[in-house]
């Protein structure tokens, strides 16, 4: 039995062999994508789409406008946004359907997913392709992971995105610090 200390560091491991596989130029184009949209759109199921929130949280604290697909205070989505969608089989059809619902209105479209040839991914203007593998086992799979399901997609997608908010993170954090929750 191994200790929960070897634990972490196995999923550590794993998590920066998949990392290191993920091109830095799609993850570029990302963080561009991010910087030229009035407003970014964030989605996915499950816990994709904690991951997806907790994007949303950090871009708020940098001061750009982003907004939780299906919360109740989510505008329409207009042409010139960003919708970041992220599914690790790139086929979980709510996902797919809101997708195509926001290229359908002239948005931009960039997708986090483990399949580059999955149905989100081909209406993507931006993929980000993470090589795991996910919750139907299959995907881009060039690590293997003692880990159940997505796990590792899951992680790894948190992963790239923190590091794409940090590349933005201003010399001084005053400003991010007063955009933090006070009402806590």
């Amino acid at each position: 039995m191994t200790s929960i200390g070897q634990n972490a560091e196995l999923i550590l491991r794993e998590q920066q062999a998949v990392i290191t596989r993920v091109e830095e130029n799609d993850l570029r184009s990302l963080s561009e994508a991010i910087q030229e949209a009035p407003r970014v759109f964030v989605l996915g199921e499950g816990r994709s789409g904690l991951v997806m929130r907790m994007l949303a949280v950090r871009l708020m604290h940098l001061g750009k406008p982003a907004f939780v697909v299906g919360e109740t205070i989510t505008p329409a989505i207009e042409p010139g946004d960003l919708l970041i969608a992220c599914s690790g089989s790139g086929e979980t059809d709510v996902t797919c359907l809101l997708a195509e619902k926001a290229v359908a209105a002239e948005a931009t479209l960039a997708v986090l997913t483990a399949d580059r040839q999955s149905r989100l991914a081909r209406a993507a203007n931006v993929v980000i392709s993470i090589p795991t593998q996910h919750k139907t086992g299959a995907g881009a799979i060039t690590t293997t992971t003692v880990q159940f399901g997505a796990s590792l997609f899951e992680q790894c997608a948190l992963v790239l995105c923190e590091a794409i908010v940090l590349g933005r993170m201003p010399e001084s954090k005053n400003a991010v610090v007063a955009r933090h929750a006070n009402l806590e």
